[in-house]
């Protein structure tokens, strides 16, 4: 069964829309992977945890400005990365993506960027973090192996870019059939 690395600055279970999706993303995976989550810690959640067949790994950023909790995380990561052997590593933000495709060659696994997740509009970023995650999502969309896009408008976009057969339409969707009371 392939071992794969899901990544995302965010806390699951979590309050915001990241940490909502990445548990959907799990239950997609586990099925066919085994999965580790490698996540922010937000509270008293614990450090490390069983979810099901999922090991969920929780990096403590303290109450640090946004650029150290970032730090701390990607630091977290690399760790992670020298310390386990994963065939995918599935990156949900560029901040997670950057640490993990500077390892790609070293390691040799493949990187799967997901573009459904994005810290724009969940924080408030100062203009610099904003143009630094801008410079590290064109880089992460030019490297990684494969690339989930949330929209039609997006894959084509992407797609247009070059090396079309990487990017793959991925909706973030919503199961309907749980809100049918008939």
């Amino acid at each position: 069964m392939p071992r794969v690395l899901l990544t995302g600055f965010c806390a699951v279970p979590g309050p915001r829309r990241a940490g909502v999706q990445l548990r959907h993303v799990i239950r997609a995976l586990t099925p066919h992977h085994s999965v580790d989550l490698l996540v922010v810690r937000e509270g008293e959640q614990a450090y490390v945890e069983r979810q099901g067949s999922v090991r969920v790994l929780r990096v403590p950023t303290h109450d640090a400005d946004l650029r150290t909790q970032i730090q701390a995380f990607q630091r977290a990561l690399k760790r992670q990365l020298d310390g386990a052997d994963y065939d995918v590593v599935h990156c949900r933000d560029s901040w997670s993506c950057i640490p993990v495709l500077e390892a790609r060659s070293r390691l040799g696994y493949a990187v799967v960027y997901d573009l459904t997740r994005s810290p724009i509009g969940e924080s408030a970023l100062d203009p610099e973090l904003d143009a630094q995650y801008g410079r590290d999502e064109e880089a992460c969309l030019l490297a990684a192996d494969l690339v989930l896009a949330p929209t039609t408008t997006a894959v084509k976009a992407l797609r247009g870019r070059g090396a079309p057969e990487r990017v793959v339409f991925s909706p973030p969707g919503v199961d309907v059939d749980r809100f049918d009371w008939d």
